[in-house]
């Protein structure tokens, strides 16, 4: 009678530790299973996990890993809660305990809580670079597109472009057009940039002059542009007398601030931007340059790229091994935090929402 009641709670604790299905037909996880299983651990998100089946397993011995079964499933599971660092989601792991418990490698809940106590990361290899980016394409995504999730910046930087097209002969004839014809209508941070772009390019600093009073760049210098224009100019070519363009030393609003403080006033001047500049101007080549100034502003450096009929470059050109590695950047922003930001978890959220209706082969 004692060993028929022991005999039905070893029974009872296998049917409580081990989905029943173990000891039917096993099969390998699908496609779609292994990319959930590799989304759900890279943003730490078990939801994911529910639509792979328990089906999807592969039995070991007892001499192995603890022995039992590696469901796909459950390894999801562990991946999303050694992602989040939360060994409260093991519990959704099948085994609850190995048939050797005293095992490191076994497959169970209780072995993904001492892994997330250690603060191992997942360890399972994701898929390559044509099956990430045939996921991201299958679920909808844009790689152009995506910034707009605010959690990531362009793959393509077009400051970057911006940047190449200023040191082309045709680009800057084109800008010397711009700013001499009059007939494109160009804002005044337009006419500033074009502005710079040339008077970099031809080191002429009658160019600097073109460039209205009252334009402010915080991005490099907190006075005028035009100021700005003359100052790496002068640096650029190593001619202090540009800087004899600048608003002399003795009213800068830097030296007039600095004597209102009791500075004196030889040596408040050497706060000015116009001494800056002499003092730069006469340094030693270091072969380093400012050039045209290149604008923060994505949308600004959009529209002049189009006024120098340049084309906006696309991150759909990138090799494949980039883009990959960009939608990995992109994970990797997900991933989840104590403080984490409205913006994350929208994204995150969309995510999920669209890993659910990814199709068996994307």
């Amino acid at each position: 009678m004692i060993f028929l009641v022991l005999c039905a709670g070893a029974l009872a604790v296998l049917a409580c530790a081990y989905p029943l299905w173990t000891f039917g037909a096993a099969r390998p996880a699908t496609a779609r299973e292994k990319l959930l299983r590799y989304f759900a651990g890279e943003i730490g998100a078990p939801e994911v996990c529910d639509a792979i089946s328990w089906d999807a397993f592969q039995r070991y011995n007892a001499l192995f890993a603890g022995g039992g079964a590696s469901y796909a499933r459950s390894d999801c599971h562990e991946a999303a809660a050694l992602r989040a660092r939360d060994a409260g989601l093991c519990w959704r792991v099948r085994p609850l305990v190995d048939f050797d418990p005293s095992s490191s490698h076994g497959y169970s809940a209780i072995g993904c809580a001492r892994r997330v106590l250690r603060n191992e990361p997942p360890s399972a290899a994701g898929p390559s670079d044509a099956e990430l980016l045939t996921a991201f394409a299958a679920m909808g995504y844009d790689i152009d597109e995506l910034p707009r999730e605010g959690v990531i910046g362009p793959a393509v930087d077009i400051r970057d472009t911006y940047r190449a097209a200023a040191r082309n002969d045709a680009v800057v004839a084109r800008a010397k057009t711009l700013l001499e014809s009059g007939q494109e209508k160009l804002g005044e941070a337009e006419a500033a940039y074009l502005a710079s772009l040339v008077a970099a390019a031809t080191r002429a600093p009658e160019w600097c002059e073109r460039i209205p009073s009252g334009v402010i760049i915080a991005e490099a210098h907190q006075g005028p542009f035009r100021d700005w224009c003359v100052f790496t100019l002068a640096s650029d070519t190593g001619d202090p007398r540009l800087c004899d363009a600048l608003p002399p030393a003795r009213s800068d609003a830097k030296t007039l601030e600095a004597i209102a403080r009791g500075v004196a006033p030889a040596i408040a001047e050497q706060l000015s931007l116009q001494h800056q500049c002499r003092r730069q101007a006469g340094r030693s080549s270091t072969g380093s340059v400012y050039g045209a100034q290149t604008p923060s502003d994505p949308a600004l450096a959009r529209r002049l790229l189009a006024l120098l009929g340049q084309t906006t470059p696309s991150a759909r050109a990138l090799p494949p091994a980039q883009q990959a590695d960009y939608y990995r950047q992109f994970l990797y922003a997900l991933w989840p935090s104590a403080q984490e930001r409205a913006a994350v978890a929208a994204a995150r959220a969309k995510l999920i929402a669209r890993l659910a209706l990814l199709p068996e082969r994307p």
